[in-house]
Protein backbone atom coordinates (compact mmCIF):
# COMPACT_ATOMS: atom_id res chain seq x y z
CA UNK A 1 0.00 0.00 0.00
CA UNK A 2 1.23 3.17 -0.76
CA UNK A 3 1.89 6.31 1.12
CA UNK A 4 -1.28 7.83 -0.49
CA UNK A 5 -3.59 4.60 -0.16
CA UNK A 6 -3.24 5.11 3.26
CA UNK A 7 -3.58 8.03 3.99
CA UNK A 8 -6.60 8.02 1.86
CA UNK A 9 -7.81 4.83 3.72
CA UNK A 10 -7.13 6.79 7.17
CA UNK A 11 -8.94 9.59 6.23
CA UNK A 12 -11.83 7.26 5.48
CA UNK A 13 -11.74 5.63 8.56
CA UNK A 14 -11.76 9.19 10.02
CA UNK A 15 -14.61 9.85 8.51
CA UNK A 16 -16.66 7.42 9.19
CA UNK A 17 -15.97 7.15 12.65
CA UNK A 18 -17.00 11.07 12.60
CA UNK A 19 -20.44 10.20 11.09
CA UNK A 20 -20.88 6.88 13.77
CA UNK A 21 -20.30 9.58 16.88
CA UNK A 22 -22.67 11.95 15.04
CA UNK A 23 -25.51 10.01 16.46
CA UNK A 24 -25.96 8.16 19.63
CA UNK A 25 -28.19 5.93 21.29
CA UNK A 26 -29.38 5.99 25.04
CA UNK A 27 -28.61 2.98 27.60
CA UNK A 28 -32.07 3.29 28.67
CA UNK A 29 -34.92 4.10 26.24
CA UNK A 30 -38.59 4.24 26.29
CA UNK A 31 -39.91 0.84 24.45
CA UNK A 32 -41.82 2.75 21.74
CA UNK A 33 -38.64 4.27 20.64
CA UNK A 34 -36.05 1.74 20.30
CA UNK A 35 -36.24 1.84 16.59
CA UNK A 36 -36.43 5.27 16.23
CA UNK A 37 -33.04 7.19 15.05
CA UNK A 38 -30.54 7.94 18.00
CA UNK A 39 -29.86 11.48 18.98
CA UNK A 40 -28.13 13.68 17.12
CA UNK A 41 -25.72 16.40 17.83
CA UNK A 42 -26.96 20.18 17.34
CA UNK A 43 -26.21 23.22 18.63
CA UNK A 44 -27.99 25.26 21.28
CA UNK A 45 -29.23 27.94 18.57
CA UNK A 46 -30.61 24.89 16.62
CA UNK A 47 -32.99 24.45 19.68
CA UNK A 48 -33.62 28.33 21.20
CA UNK A 49 -34.05 31.75 19.94
CA UNK A 50 -33.40 34.78 22.07
CA UNK A 51 -36.24 36.92 22.69
CA UNK A 52 -36.26 40.60 23.69
CA UNK A 53 -39.79 42.29 24.28
CA UNK A 54 -38.52 45.57 25.76
CA UNK A 55 -41.47 47.53 28.22
CA UNK A 56 -41.39 50.71 28.97
CA UNK A 57 -42.31 51.25 32.41
CA UNK A 58 -45.14 53.38 33.62
CA UNK A 59 -44.68 55.51 36.80
CA UNK A 60 -48.13 53.92 38.37
CA UNK A 61 -48.35 50.98 36.69
CA UNK A 62 -47.60 47.84 39.17
CA UNK A 63 -45.25 45.29 37.66
CA UNK A 64 -44.21 41.68 38.68
CA UNK A 65 -40.37 41.10 39.29
CA UNK A 66 -38.96 37.45 38.97
CA UNK A 67 -35.89 36.29 40.33
CA UNK A 68 -34.32 32.82 38.85
CA UNK A 69 -33.09 30.41 41.86
CA UNK A 70 -29.80 28.46 41.68
CA UNK A 71 -29.42 25.30 41.23
CA UNK A 72 -32.17 24.70 38.89
CA UNK A 73 -34.27 26.04 41.73
CA UNK A 74 -36.78 27.70 39.28
CA UNK A 75 -38.24 30.73 38.83
CA UNK A 76 -39.90 33.04 41.63
CA UNK A 77 -41.69 36.07 42.58
CA UNK A 78 -39.45 38.32 43.92
CA UNK A 79 -41.74 41.03 44.23
CA UNK A 80 -44.47 43.75 43.20
CA UNK A 81 -42.92 47.16 42.51
CA UNK A 82 -44.64 50.36 40.67
CA UNK A 83 -42.63 51.64 37.72
CA UNK A 84 -41.31 54.38 39.46
CA UNK A 85 -40.09 51.74 42.58
CA UNK A 86 -37.43 49.91 40.13
CA UNK A 87 -34.12 51.09 40.08
CA UNK A 88 -33.14 49.05 36.68
CA UNK A 89 -35.21 50.67 34.18
CA UNK A 90 -34.45 48.38 31.25
CA UNK A 91 -36.91 45.92 31.83
CA UNK A 92 -37.96 43.12 29.45
CA UNK A 93 -41.31 41.14 29.04
CA UNK A 94 -41.29 37.20 29.40
CA UNK A 95 -43.95 34.76 29.38
CA UNK A 96 -45.13 30.92 30.03
CA UNK A 97 -42.45 28.94 28.58
CA UNK A 98 -39.84 31.49 28.35
CA UNK A 99 -36.17 29.77 29.36
CA UNK A 100 -34.66 32.38 31.34
CA UNK A 101 -30.64 32.21 31.81
CA UNK A 102 -29.55 34.52 34.95
CA UNK A 103 -26.23 36.12 33.10
CA UNK A 104 -24.52 36.90 36.78
CA UNK A 105 -25.69 33.54 38.19
CA UNK A 106 -25.77 30.80 35.73
CA UNK A 107 -22.17 30.06 36.75
CA UNK A 108 -24.39 28.28 39.33
CA UNK A 109 -27.33 26.93 37.27
CA UNK A 110 -29.86 29.89 37.65
CA UNK A 111 -31.82 29.20 34.94
CA UNK A 112 -35.58 27.66 34.14
CA UNK A 113 -38.67 28.16 32.52
CA UNK A 114 -41.12 30.51 33.39
CA UNK A 115 -44.62 28.92 35.46
CA UNK A 116 -47.93 29.77 33.80
CA UNK A 117 -48.77 32.02 37.33
CA UNK A 118 -45.73 34.28 36.39
CA UNK A 119 -46.91 34.63 32.82
CA UNK A 120 -46.43 38.80 32.02
CA UNK A 121 -43.84 39.35 34.54
CA UNK A 122 -40.47 41.55 33.71
CA UNK A 123 -37.01 40.66 34.22
CA UNK A 124 -34.27 43.23 33.79
CA UNK A 125 -31.37 43.08 31.28
CA UNK A 126 -29.53 40.90 33.80
CA UNK A 127 -30.74 38.02 32.26
CA UNK A 128 -31.51 36.40 28.54
CA UNK A 129 -34.82 35.14 27.51
CA UNK A 130 -35.33 32.22 25.14
CA UNK A 131 -37.81 30.35 23.63
CA UNK A 132 -37.80 26.80 21.95
CA UNK A 133 -37.67 26.18 18.11
CA UNK A 134 -40.02 24.17 16.55
CA UNK A 135 -40.38 20.46 17.44
CA UNK A 136 -38.13 21.23 20.67
CA UNK A 137 -40.11 20.86 24.12
CA UNK A 138 -39.43 23.40 26.63
CA UNK A 139 -39.41 21.39 29.48
CA UNK A 140 -37.67 18.37 28.16
CA UNK A 141 -34.76 21.04 27.36
CA UNK A 142 -35.07 22.42 31.01
CA UNK A 143 -33.96 18.70 32.24
CA UNK A 144 -31.58 18.75 29.40
CA UNK A 145 -29.76 21.41 31.42
CA UNK A 146 -29.18 19.39 33.86
CA UNK A 147 -26.99 17.35 32.82
CA UNK A 148 -22.92 17.86 34.26
CA UNK A 149 -21.66 18.63 30.80
CA UNK A 150 -24.49 21.35 30.17
CA UNK A 151 -24.36 22.82 33.42
CA UNK A 152 -20.30 22.56 32.57
CA UNK A 153 -20.93 24.88 29.51
CA UNK A 154 -22.70 27.72 31.27
CA UNK A 155 -19.21 27.98 33.45
CA UNK A 156 -17.15 28.11 30.09
CA UNK A 157 -18.71 30.21 28.12
CA UNK A 158 -18.70 32.76 31.12
CA UNK A 159 -16.22 35.49 31.48
CA UNK A 160 -14.39 36.73 34.61
CA UNK A 161 -12.00 36.14 37.64
CA UNK A 162 -14.17 35.98 40.26
CA UNK A 163 -16.65 33.51 40.25
CA UNK A 164 -19.01 35.73 41.84
CA UNK A 165 -18.57 38.56 38.83
CA UNK A 166 -18.34 35.74 35.75
CA UNK A 167 -20.61 37.31 33.24
CA UNK A 168 -22.37 34.90 30.47
CA UNK A 169 -21.99 34.81 26.92
CA UNK A 170 -24.68 33.96 25.37
CA UNK A 171 -23.69 34.10 22.02
CA UNK A 172 -20.90 31.73 22.60
CA UNK A 173 -23.33 29.40 24.75
CA UNK A 174 -25.75 28.89 21.53
CA UNK A 175 -22.37 27.09 19.41
CA UNK A 176 -22.25 24.84 21.96
CA UNK A 177 -22.89 20.78 20.87
CA UNK A 178 -24.54 18.48 22.49
CA UNK A 179 -26.66 15.23 21.63
CA UNK A 180 -30.33 15.87 21.45
CA UNK A 181 -32.83 13.53 20.65
CA UNK A 182 -34.79 14.59 17.08
CA UNK A 183 -38.37 13.45 17.89
CA UNK A 184 -40.59 15.72 19.79
CA UNK A 185 -42.35 12.88 21.10
CA UNK A 186 -39.71 11.30 23.16
CA UNK A 187 -39.04 14.23 24.52
CA UNK A 188 -42.25 14.61 26.03
CA UNK A 189 -41.97 11.32 26.99
CA UNK A 190 -38.83 11.39 29.43
CA UNK A 191 -40.35 15.54 30.40
CA UNK A 192 -43.23 13.30 31.62
CA UNK A 193 -41.06 10.60 33.53
CA UNK A 194 -38.77 13.18 35.02
CA UNK A 195 -41.82 15.30 35.78
CA UNK A 196 -43.76 12.74 37.57
CA UNK A 197 -40.89 11.93 39.27
CA UNK A 198 -40.45 15.58 40.82
CA UNK A 199 -44.06 15.74 41.76
CA UNK A 200 -43.68 12.29 44.29
CA UNK A 201 -40.13 13.97 45.76
CA UNK A 202 -41.59 17.04 46.24
CA UNK A 203 -44.96 15.02 48.01
CA UNK A 204 -42.35 13.05 49.86
CA UNK A 205 -40.41 16.02 51.01
CA UNK A 206 -43.90 17.44 52.04
CA UNK A 207 -44.80 14.39 54.19
CA UNK A 208 -40.80 14.22 55.90
CA UNK A 209 -41.75 18.18 56.70
CA UNK A 210 -45.22 17.42 58.23
CA UNK A 211 -43.69 14.39 60.31
CA UNK A 212 -40.24 16.83 61.59
CA UNK A 213 -43.30 19.23 62.80
CA UNK A 214 -44.94 16.43 64.46
CA UNK A 215 -42.10 14.68 66.05
CA UNK A 216 -40.47 18.11 67.39
CA UNK A 217 -44.70 18.43 69.12
CA UNK A 218 -44.24 15.49 70.24
CA UNK A 219 -40.89 16.31 72.22
CA UNK A 220 -42.05 19.67 73.48
CA UNK A 221 -45.07 17.26 75.36
CA UNK A 222 -42.64 14.61 76.49
CA UNK A 223 -39.97 16.15 77.79
CA UNK A 224 -41.26 18.99 80.81
CA UNK A 225 -39.71 22.03 80.79
CA UNK A 226 -37.81 23.71 84.12
CA UNK A 227 -39.77 26.34 86.20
Amino acid sequence: MTCKQASKQASKQASKQASKQAIVYPKLRFPQFKDCEGWRVVRISDLLVEKKRPVKLENETEYCLVTVKRRHGGITLREVAKGKEIKVQSQFRVFTDDFLISKRQIVHCACGVLPEELDGSIVSNEYSVLNAKENVNITFFNYFCHQPIVEKSFLDCSSGIVIEKMLFKLDEWMKQEFYFPKNPKEQQAIADCLSSLDKLISEENEQIGRLKDHKKGLMQQLFPKMQ
